[in-house]
């Protein structure tokens, strides 16, 4: 295997070292790159094998098990089976969204064949670089739907790429916030309380009210043709006189 020079900030090699992405994607280890999200190796980051002989992949080993592999193409660091991750140094970012366009339509592609894949971008915001973040914000939020990450220099990118790969433990910090079912659970036991405790009302019957109707709101302003059918006649009149008389209609 080739090793490549040791980079620093942005790389010296000016050919794009992307032009064949995904192309020796078969000879990779781990198979294709759908594959790639099933056979993750659990609580490693992966690393891009351009990065192998770089200071800022043994910073990495200092807080995660790297594991440095071929045939990753634009990705520079996948820190989970969904989150993959591409290094913009100054150099790059100098360069312009050309570039980078190729490699995002690429990994879209990988996107399609993995839904739930996030695609992070570490911008090394410097002075010279900071003019062109918005211009790479866009193509990278807007058009491509992916995460931009700014940064000041490049040793920071161990200590993001850590963040990342704790977050997967817990929740991803790029999607939304899923629905808080223990919050849920909580509501709904404090409404069937609250239901229990008009005359008449058991457990039972509080519940198969509460399927038909989901709130208090609801059935104080429900009427007795609405009420018989789910508790009968008797306790249908007595739960409409509740309300009625505690004017919460």
């Amino acid at each position: 295997m080739v090793r490549k020079s040791k980079l620093a900030g942005a790389r010296s090699d000016q050919s794009d070292p992307d032009s064949d992405d995904f192309q020796d994607v078969p000879s990779y280890s781990h198979g294709t790159p759908q594959a790639r999200s099933t056979n993750f190796p659990a609580g490693h980051c992966l690393v891009n094998e351009r990065w192998r002989n770089n200071v800022m992949a043994k910073n990495i080993s200092k807080l995660m098990t790297v594991k440095t592999v071929g045939g990753m193409g634009a990705v520079d660091f996948q820190v989970s089976p969904t989150t993959s991750v591409i290094f913009l140094a100054e150099g790059d970012i100098i360069c312009g969204v050309g570039s980078l366009n190729s490699k995002l339509e690429k990994l879209v592609k990988l996107k399609l064949a993995t839904p739930k894949m996030t695609i992070v971008c570490i911008f090394v915001r410097t002075e010279l670089s900071a003019q062109y973040f918005e211009n790479f914000q866009r193509k990278i939020v807007l058009e491509f739907s992916s995460v931009i990450v700014p940064i000041v220099n490049q040793d920071q990118v161990p200590q993001v790429l850590h963040q990342m790969f704790e977050a997967e433990n817990h929740k991803n910090p790029f999607q939304d916030p899923p629905y808080n079912q223990q919050s849920s659970t909580r509501q709904h036991k404090d409404l069937l309380l609250a239901v229990c405790k008009i005359p008449g009302m058991g457990e039972k019957k509080s519940r198969t009210l509460l399927q038909k109707m989901d709130s208090i709101r609801k059935i104080a302003r429900a009427r007795n043709p609405e009420l018989t059918p789910i508790l009968g006649p008797n306790l249908a009149r007595g739960v409409e006189d509740f309300f009625r008389k505690r004017n919460t209609i």
